[in-house]
């Protein structure tokens, strides 16, 4: 969470220089300016947020480490299962990304069916699933 407080820090110093130059630069590329800083502030703060990826629907890898501590504190007695996909950069450099993709998305739906808020993509063809001892 500090590395978003630093960003947007940053962000408010480029938008408080920014209002300061506006003689020098003018009022046209001054709003300018802000719309982008505005844009990257907005960004940040939905990564800052929502911890789901957009592409795959599941939780990313800040997410996970939270979750996993969590469950460390909490003493829970849990498995991880991980799931690469090795040949996903043949097939992406044989048949083309699309076809990567799709066969990306169709793994990420299916363990999503499987088990829900416990699966995770750590790497771009990683996954990691947690399953505790009672299920």
């Amino acid at each position: 969470m500090l590395m978003y407080f630093s960003a947007l820090c940053h962000l408010l110093a480029a938008l408080i220089l920014t209002c300061l130059w506006w003689k020098i630069l003018g009022l046209s590329k001054v709003l300018v300016l802000i719309e982008i800083l505005i844009l990257l502030a907005s960004g940040i703060i939905v990564q800052a947020f929502c911890h789901q990826l957009l592409m795959t629907g599941l939780y990313d890898k800040p997410y996970l480490l939270r979750k996993f501590s969590e469950m460390l504190s909490k003493r829970r007695i849990f498995h991880v299962i991980t799931v690469n996909l090795y040949q996903i950069d043949h097939i992406n450099k044989v048949t083309g990304m699309d076809d990567g993709d799709r066969l990306l998305l169709s793994v990420a739906r299916q363990l999503h069916r499987l088990r829900g808020d416990k699966v995770f993509r750590i790497s771009g063809k990683r996954f990691l699933i947690f399953t505790f001892s009672q299920e």
